[in-house]
């Protein structure tokens, strides 16, 4: 599933849950319009249970999970926020890491589920631009 328009500066928010253990899901950042089921080196964000938090640049992590799994049934609120090159990830109201060469500057915004049931509620994209001053954590 993808948003319907592109956004480049954004936080989203958003609490999710997997159903079962074992599961598989994740949030792609500024994704292209192409790709079947999604394009070759798209970024991601994963809600995989045992790599939470890993950015993903297609299959290549580029930073590894340091966040220990979340058992099955048990809602995890992310608000990831994008600014520029910029690209930071706080998960429960703890800041996990940032990121420093997010490319393209606009694309899509994605949730995926792979195998598992899994579920996200409560989700709330604010968009600005990037002369807009970064609001507190």
């Amino acid at each position: 599933m993808r948003t319907e328009k592109e956004y480049g500066d954004f936080i989203l928010t958003a609490e999710w849950r997997g159903l079962k253990t074992n599961y598989n899901s994740g949030v792609f950042i500024r994704a292209p319009l192409a790709g079947q089921p999604w394009a070759q080196d798209i970024w991601q964000i994963n809600t995989k249970q045992t790599g939470i938090c890993e950015l993903l640049a297609g299959p290549s992590k580029i930073i590894r999970s340091a966040t220990p799994p979340v058992p099955a049934g048990v809602w995890t609120t992310f608000r990831i926020e994008a600014r520029g090159t910029n690209l930071t990830l706080a998960v429960d109201d703890k800041p996990v890491w940032e990121f420093h060469a997010l490319i393209p500057a606009l694309g899509y915004i994605g949730l995926q589920a792979e195998g598992k049931p899994f579920e996200f509620r409560n989700l709330e994209i604010e968009e600005f631009n990037s002369n807009t001053p970064a609001r507190p954590r």
